[in-house]
């Protein structure tokens, strides 16, 4: 606010009377409750504090600007015959003023104005007013007493004072008379402005002393010269460079200054992008509002910007079957930049990768049946990897990468994550906050002996805080309800059905991810083709086009018994000839198994064969092996398999027979034929 400002003018700026009373009353603004109501709200003044107020009231005296000087100021304003007015490059003169009108003589002639017009062309700076004896300037526009600080002004009124009191009594002022005089003559130099010459009380104490640098300019150059070794990345203190500086001033015969003016200039030459990184420096760097005036940084519409990142969450869990302790689960979250709501979520044990990201799009279309046009993320490789670019591509979204080492970018989703723990995770039986100090950290109140919640009931208990706690909060970003504001602004903006999406099959199958590398493999027609050793059939490729080699084949990776392959313009599925022993795997409870089989049987991954696979199978004990990532994948799954967002076809592996012709193998217990159920409800999805 300005030194002076109506309260009307507050209540117009969005404060309440609630707002402006409690300021007046917490003596953050200052009011004259003896001279004016403040309830009337046009007319009352509200002052930043008690020195503007009294240099305001002295101002506004009757007898203002005369400080026991023997001289009044006549006429209106500082309009008054001899006064020159200049404007636009030209001076007039003013010859004869009236009560409404004053006759300016220029080179061309004399014109008439209104003494209302010459006045505010005054006050809004447009005119310059000289007095007779062209000796002082009286202001080249309206003068701001906010430029001086309020010691300054308590300075002026104690001055006024004093030279009013000297007027009367000259032995009832502690000043000489030699100051007397002196600041009368101020006041007189200051002209028959009635604010300049309260300003001259002020005198010119800013000013005082001898700014000019003291320290010699060679002196400076070599400071200069051992800044560069300062700024380096082994950080050297100021004490080692102190040193070198002191001999690169003895090897040029000048005399160095002390430790302490060394500590002053070297700190003004202190780089910290090169002592300590360009992420030190993001973070000491000022804070950076807006990338264009014009462009919203967050969108001026919902699903314009949605974020996306990932978070460990500080608790342990349990399993729900045998209670033993799991680790704690990672959480997804995507939320809207411009309602701040929370769009879609997944939660589970994984670290981040490319299943998370598909999971969360798939919840996105779960709940809202569409995608955003724009998502911010980090440089994760998750968010970087070929299928995450491939379904952003297909359906039209904008993937946005945020600086690497800039934070700041992503502060809409870092803070909801703070939010998260503070309301939600850290208030949970078997919470890991006390972690932050393990040293400190005894067995009796360790989170594992603690824990006693569940990955759905974690789930469940992140839905609700999102939709009717979090998402029922006034927020302060635009005051509102995230959900409300949400529903409000697709209402205003447009619902954009173009843009809508159902949670059908083709969606799933795009948001499996591509086998890799290339996203292909060669059909063989006897025995389909081959993902992670093993070989997958479909009927289809019965059908398929003569001379076709290459297809493209999506794995799923909830079920490790399928994958999906395009033929003929449609995916179909395709069954593994272990579609018995691999029921209820997930692909990388799969690729875990590959690995820690290799490993105990001494081959290496290229040499797996299915058979071997298949024999693998038949001898496994699952005592043999840590039971944690089954029963965290079993946790997950009964969250998502409710929620369908897992199978792709819910009716499970085809079973559909395969002729004697297709089969390669003698043995029927290895052929596709033999792996296939006689009934098809047995082998249902896990």
């Amino acid at each position: 606010m300005d030194n002076d400002t109506l309260a009307t003018e507050l209540l117009h700026a969005g404060f309440t009377a609630d707002d402006v009373y409690k300021a007046v009353a917490d003596g953050l603004l200052t009011y004259d409750l003896s001279a004016e109501p403040l309830a009337n709200t046009n007319r009352s003044r509200v002052y930043r504090d008690e020195s503007t107020l009294e240099f305001s009231r002295r101002l506004e005296a009757d007898d203002i600007g005369n400080y026991g000087l023997q001289e009044k100021v006549d006429g209106i304003a500082s309009i008054q015959p001899g006064a020159i007015i200049s404007y636009e490059g030209k001076d007039y003169t003013v010859t004869l003023v009236g009560t409404e009108h004053a006759t300016l003589v220029h080179e061309n002639g004399s014109t008439e104005v209104s003494v209302q017009t010459l006045e505010s062309h005054y006050r809004n700076g447009q005119i310059r007013i000289t007095d007779a004896t062209n000796t002082s300037v009286v202001s080249v526009g309206p003068v701001r007493v906010g430029s001086y600080s309020p010691e300054e002004l308590a300075r002026a009124v104690e001055r006024g004072r004093a030279l009013d009191f000297a007027a009367i009594d000259p032995s009832a002022t502690p000043m000489s008379s030699r100051s007397l005089r002196r600041i009368r003559k101020q006041v007189r130099d200051a002209g028959v402005n009635p604010v300049a010459r309260n300003l001259a009380l002020i005198g010119n104490v800013r000013g005082r002393g001898n700014r000019d640098r003291k320290m010699p300019k060679e002196v400076i150059a070599v400071i200069e010269e051992i800044a560069k070794s300062y700024n380096q990345p082994s950080s050297p203190n100021k004490s080692k460079v102190f040193k070198d500086f002191v001999k690169a001033c003895q090897e040029k015969g000048l005399t160095p200054c002390s430790t302490k003016s060394f500590n002053l200039e070297i700190e003004r030459h202190k780089s910290v992008r090169q002592r300590e990184g360009k992420r030190s420096a993001y973070q000491k760097a000022p804070i950076i509002w807006y990338l264009k005036a014009s462009a919203p940084i967050h969108g001026v519409r919902p699903f314009e910007y949605i974020h996306i990142d990932h978070t460990p969450l500080d608790i342990t869990l349990v399993s729900g079957d045998s209670k033993k302790v799991l680790k704690r689960p990672w959480l997804s979250l995507a939320i809207d930049a411009e309602s701040r709501a929370i769009v879609g979520f997944y939660l589970s044990f994984d670290a981040p990768s490319y299943r998370s990201c598909m999971m969360v799009l798939r919840d996105i279309v779960r709940r809202h049946g569409r995608l955003p046009c724009t998502i911010v993320v980090d440089n994760g490789a998750e968010f970087r990897s070929g299928a995450f670019k491939r379904v952003c591509e297909i359906y039209g979204v904008t993937l946005r990468y945020r600086p690497a080492g800039h934070p700041r970018h992503g502060s809409v989703m870092e803070r909801v994550f703070g939010t998260a723990h503070t309301q939600l995770i850290h208030n949970l039986a078997g919470n890991t906050k006390q972690l932050k100090n393990v040293r400190t950290v005894t067995k009796a109140v360790s989170p594992d002996r603690h824990a006693e919640w569940t990955l759905p009931a974690l789930h469940g208990a992140l839905d609700k805080y999102f939709r009717d706690i979090y998402g029922t909060e006034l927020h302060p970003a635009h005051g509102e309800q995230p959900e409300q504001h949400l529903q409000a602004r697709l209402t205003e903006t447009g619902l954009r059905l173009h843009r809508m999406l159902k949670l059908d099959r083709t969606f799933l199958i795009e948001t499996c991810p591509p086998v890799e590398p290339k996203g292909t493999r060669k059909l063989d027609p006897q025995r389909g083709v081959k993902v992670g050793h093993l070989w997958y059939w479909t009927n289809a490729f019965k059908s398929a086009r003569p001379g076709t080699k290459e297809i493209p084949v999506r794995v799923d990776p909830w079920d490790a018994r399928v994958c999906y392959a395009l033929i003929n313009k449609a995916w179909h599925q395709c069954v593994c000839k272990l579609v018995g022993q691999l029921r209820g795997m997930t692909r990388r409870e799969l690729e875990n198994y590959y690995e820690e089989m290799a490993v105990r049987a001494g081959v290496k991954k290229q040499e797996l064969t299915p058979e071997r696979i298949a024999e693998w199978t038949r001898v496994l004990d699952k005592t043999a092996f840590d039971s944690r990532l089954r029963e965290e994948i079993q946790e997950t799954r009964r969250i998502y398999d409710a929620l369908k967002l897992t199978a792709v076809d819910a009716e499970g592996p085809s079973a559909a027979p395969v002729s004697e012709e297709q089969v390669v193998e003698p043995a029927k217990s290895s052929s596709p034929e033999s792996a296939y159920p006689e009934e098809e409800e047995e082998y249902e999805l896990y």
